[in-house]
């Protein structure tokens, strides 16, 4: 009977006790797991976390680059811009020490919630966006809520947060989970290190412990909202109204939370470093709003300014910003990315559709009054198989509702069309809207096309195809096939 256990010694010198007959960490439930994952920039993982927190009519695209012919085949209107980069910590003066009222801006409480965070800063800041009923009635639960008590509501708001956590995978969950363990050690040790200095050192006066105390207590919210557990919810309208009051802050106490969150900044940081550097990747966002482009980083304690968009083009604002921090990284050191929140294609070429499908219905109409017999004069095999093809009514396979064709607005050339009296004229006319019928066709079919490839990818991210490669070694191995491929096989001891 082979033994447990083996020992052997790793590159650093340890001796490493490996239990044969240790169980594998069980990993943590997804929807009840307390941690946020990593997520990638990835547009489609981004369009589909929209999708399911119910955000209506708008996608995220991929941006290339910030020349014009980049930004101009971007759709309109561009919401936003999220940019992802390595995080580095900065010890600058922040300009905005107070959050507006018409800014809707909450801090990044829990590490790996940058993503989320970036794209809720952003939705609750578009006018008329339909964001459906949990994040509607979260914006208004949160509406006076200051950016540190938007952070821990949004941290204990189970929607968004099994939303997000949707694409953790198990190892990613164990991981996160044993970093924090190590962590608490880590903090475990050094207050025990400080506990020790402080009784070695002379004690502070009683002017300066109540001076402190006071400073913290200006920027710290009820503890009650600090607990996790204590403050679980399915829904913003079940938090408590008392425990989640907005704490009015002071200049001083602003700049203390300012120090507090850069500190949390580099601490999350290392939560999302890769294994190659110690500075890990962040998202943020920049974002119009009546006329002024803000930048929204949960870091930041408060949103800042960025420039007056003056009635032009937003863009050209944080153009210029955006390109300057790119220029800190090497030649083909690519360290960022950049996305855009843009008005949703599909919307714009729908109602493109349900124009044509009501002109093309109003000629035929005008046809008929002028010669009922109109269609005997059409080609025979082509035509029908062009009319068999032509949508005149609600269309299940587009999407198309009978209420979208009523409401529709008919172009003008189109009403004046609708005065021929012509019907040669006018089934030119007809035909030329059957024919830009097609290509509205094909435009929608690709956007739909596009969301389901969507769709698709998030499906695979979020499979646990771990299970399946570990049931495959484990076959692998017991048939002797890896035997070979092993350079160093541990023997028995």
């Amino acid at each position: 009977m082979p033994p447990k256990s083996k020992r052997r010694k790793n590159d650093a010198g340890w001796t490493v006790v490996v239990d044969r007959d240790a169980p594998s960490p069980k990993a943590p439930d997804r929807s009840t797991w307390e941690g946020w994952c990593e997520i990638e920039s990835e547009p489609a993982f981004f369009n589909v976390i929209l999708q399911e927190l119910g955000i209506q009519n708008i996608r995220v695209h991929e941006v290339f680059g910030l020349d014009d012919d980049y930004l101009a085949i971007l759709p309109k209107p561009v919401h936003a811009m999220i940019f992802l980069f390595r995080y580095r910590e900065e010890d600058h003066d922040m300009r905005e020490t107070a959050c507006p009222d018409h800014v809707w801006f909450a801090n990044q409480i829990p590490t790996n919630a940058c993503a989320t965070i970036a794209l809720l800063n952003i939705v609750n800041n578009i006018p008329s966006l339909d964001m459906g009923p949990h994040l509607q009635s979260f914006k208004e639960f949160t509406l006076k809520f200051d950016p540190l008590s938007r952070g821990y509501a949004i941290d204990s708001f189970e929607f968004v947060k099994r939303t997000h956590n949707s694409f953790a995978r198990e190892n990613d969950m164990l991981n996160m989970d044993l970093t924090m363990k190590l962590d608490s050690v880590k903090d475990n040790r050094k207050r025990k290190t400080s506990a020790k200095a402080s009784r070695s050192s002379s004690p502070k006066s009683r002017s300066e412990a109540k001076a402190e105390s006071e400073a913290d207590a200006d920027f710290k919210i009820d503890p009650e909202t600090r607990s996790r557990n204590d403050s679980k919810v399915a829904s913003p309208t079940a938090l408590s109204t008392k425990a989640n009051t907005p704490v009015k802050r002071t200049r001083a106490a602003a700049n203390k939370a300012s120090r507090k969150m850069k500190r949390q900044a580099a601490d999350a940081a290392k939560g999302e470093r890769d294994d190659d550097d110690d500075d890990g990747f962040h998202f943020i966002a920049y974002v119009p709003i009546e006329n002024v482009v803000w930048k929204l980083d949960g870091m930041d304690s408060f949103p800042q300014k960025v420039g007056k968009a003056d009635g032009g083009d937003w863009l050209d604002v944080i153009r210029p910003v955006l390109q300057s921090r790119m220029a800190q990284y090497s030649e083909g050191q690519i360290e960022f990315s950049l996305m855009a929140l843009v008005k949703d294609p599909i919307v714009e070429a729908r109602a493109l559709f349900a124009e044509n499908i009501k002109s093309i219905r109003m000629l035929e109409k005008r046809l008929d009054k002028l010669n009922a017999e109109w269609r005997a004069f059409l080609a025979g095999e082509d035509e029908d198989e062009v009319q068999e093809a032509t949508i005149e009514g609600a269309s299940v396979k587009y999407c198309i509702a009978t209420g979208d064709v009523e409401e529709a607005v008919v172009p003008a050339k189109v009403r004046d069309w609708l005065t021929l009296t012509d019907v040669e004229a006018l089934m030119r006319r007809r035909w030329e809207l059957i024919t830009t019928q097609r290509g509205l066709r094909r435009t929608v079919q690709d956007e739909m096309d596009s969301a389901q490839m969507d769709v698709e990818r998030a499906m695979h991210r979020r499979h646990n195809y771990g299970a399946v490669v570990q049931q495959w070694l484990r076959d692998l191995t017991e048939e002797g096939a890896l035997a070979p491929l092993l350079d160093d096989p541990v023997k028995d001891s």
